[in-house]
C-alpha cells in the first residue's frame, strides 16, 4: 500500500510540476508577445519623429520655390517696364503689390499647412508611444499572471500530494 502512496505522491508532484512549466511557458510567451509589440510601436514612434522633420524640410523647399516664383514674377515686371520705357511707379508697381500680396497669402497657407501636417505626425508618435507603453504593461501582467499561476499550482498539488 505504501508504493501505491508513493507512486500517486510522485505521479501528483509530476503533474504540479508539469502545470508550473506549463504556466511559466505561457506567461514568458505572452510577454515576449507583448514586448514584441512595444517594440514595432517604439519603431514607430521613430519613424513618426523622423517624418516630421521631412515635412519641416519638404515645407522649406516649398517655400524657396514660392520665394523664387516671387522674385521671377517682380524680375519680370521690372524688365517688361523698362523694355517699355517705363519706370517702376504706378501700374508696374501695383503688379509688384499684387504680386507680393498673392506670395504672402501662398507662404500663409504653406504655414498652416506645415503646422498640421506636423501636428498630425506629432500626434501619431505619441499613439505610438502610448501603444508601446500600453504593451509594457501588458507584459509587466502577464508575467505577473504566470507567476500567481504557478504559485496557485504549487498550492494546489502540495495539498493533493497532502492529501493522498
Amino acid at each position: 500500500m505504501c508504493s501505491v502512496s508513493a507512486a500517486l505522491i510522485g505521479l501528483t508532484a509530476a503533474q504540479g510540476i508539469t502545470s508550473m512549466a506549463s504556466a511559466h511557458q505561457q506567461a514568458k510567451a505572452q510577454s515576449a508577445y507583448y514586448n514584441a509589440q512595444a517594440d514595432a510601436a517604439e519603431q514607430n514612434a521613430r519613424i513618426a519623429d523622423k517624418q516630421r522633420e521631412q515635412i519641416s524640410d519638404q515645407y522649406l523647399q516649398k517655400q524657396q520655390q514660392l520665394d523664387a516664383r516671387r522674385r521671377l514674377v517682380i524680375g519680370q515686371h521690372a524688365a517688361e517696364a523698362g523694355a517699355s520705357g517705363l519706370t517702376s511707379s504706378g501700374s508696374v508697381q501695383d503688379m509688384d503689390a499684387s504680386a507680393i500680396d498673392e506670395w504672402r497669402n501662398s507662404s500663409m497657407n504653406l504655414l498652416g499647412n506645415q503646422r498640421n501636417d506636423t501636428k498630425s505626425a506629432y500626434i501619431n508618435q505619441v499613439n505610438y508611444i502610448n501603444q508601446a507603453n500600453s504593451a509594457r504593461a501588458a507584459a509587466y501582467n502577464a508575467r505577473q499572471q504566470g507567476k500567481q499561476a504557478m504559485f496557485g499550482t504549487l498550492l494546489s498539488t502540495a495539498a493533493s500530494i497532502y492529501g493522498v
